[in-house]
């Protein structure tokens, strides 16, 4: 169980921070949003384009749980997919 499940489960209150991946490519980027993360977090949640072009939410869903170990919520806005891309974008983000 991870730690997003364990404090659903425990009834206190939970701590979660929203993360805009960034507008280019710099890994360097990555790496100062990851540092800026408070680490008492139970959850991160990474949005999918909110207000303009960003990078994949996927990647840095992916990146975070990876080099961070957190709990992801990731976001899928829905706008600007088809039911195709949809459900392509949901098995890669399930694997």
């Amino acid at each position: 169980m991870n730690r997003f499940a364990k404090a659903l489960f425990s009834g206190r209150m939970i701590k979660t921070a929203q993360c805009l991946p960034p507008a280019g490519c710099d890994a360097a980027a990555l790496k100062d949003l990851f540092r800026a993360l408070p680490p008492n977090l139970d959850a991160v949640v990474v949005a999918d384009n909110p207000d303009r072009i960003r990078g994949s939410a996927f990647s840095v869903a992916a990146m975070l749980r990876k080099e961070k170990q957190a709990s992801v919520i990731l976001s899928m806005t829905t706008r600007d997919r088809n039911r195709i891309a949809l459900m392509s974008d949901a098995l890669g983000a399930a694997a």
